[in-house]
């Protein structure tokens, strides 16, 4: 028999694998096992960062168009922390939500201070609220094809937490001016006890009249 005619390929059936090497092929095995694991959890990971980075943005333009309050847009780049904490997610709500609410705040508590009247104060407190519901509105229809769970429990968190911290603004603008008008009312209306009384007329039963 020749060298030729020995099929190709095939080992000597003779031959046993030494230990060392059946163990350095197990170890490749395992190392090409995890390098592809490896590889496919950095995608993954890629993907996911690169969604949660565009439904910031996506969020964040769509409040940018909506939210005017007394001819003010927000401008969330006025807001934004220089140097963010990089363990916090790219899809940030509580950052969005209180960007939002130091716009609004700081326009409505601007007003109530320069001397605006409880109905113009609810009216821009209105007008926050619309712009609000419209870039959520519209976030939520241009990331329909990226949303998961995350990116639609950050949206909605940021939802509640806007509309809290309105209701709060809301109350500390027009609660105070609530509390003053209870307050003028009570003492308007001691001070028309107090004359009523002091123009009190008794009648005796001789026909006497007395004013106390």
């Amino acid at each position: 028999m020749t060298v030729d005619s020995i099929p190709a390929g095939k080992s000597d059936p003779g031959k046993v694998e030494s230990p060392r090497t059946s163990l350095n092929k197990q170890l490749q095995q395992e190392g090409l096992r995890q390098a592809r694991e490896f590889q496919q959890s950095t995608q993954s990971v890629q993907l996911s960062v690169s969604q949660t980075a565009v439904s910031n943005k996506v969020v964040v333009t769509a409040m940018e168009q909506n939210v005017v309050v007394n001819e003010r847009r927000f401008d969330n780049s006025q807001y934004t922390n220089a140097a963010p904490e990089a363990s916090k997610s790219l899809f940030d709500f509580e950052t969005v939500a209180n960007n939002v609410l130091k716009f609004v705040g700081g326009v409505v508590r601007g007003a109530a201070k320069s001397g605006a009247d409880d109905e113009t104060l609810t009216d821009l407190i209105g007008q926050a609220r619309s712009g609000v519901a419209k870039g959520i509105a519209m976030a939520q229809k241009d990331l329909a094809g990226l949303m998961n769970s995350e990116i639609s429990q950050g949206i909605e968190k940021s939802r509640e937490a806007i509309g809290n911290g309105i209701n709060e603004l809301e109350d500390e603008v027009l609660g105070k001016s609530e509390a003053a008008s209870g307050i003028m009312a009570q003492q308007l209306f001691a001070q028309n006890m107090n004359a009523e009384q002091a123009g009190l007329v008794i009648r005796t039963k001789d026909g006497d009249e007395v004013s106390l």
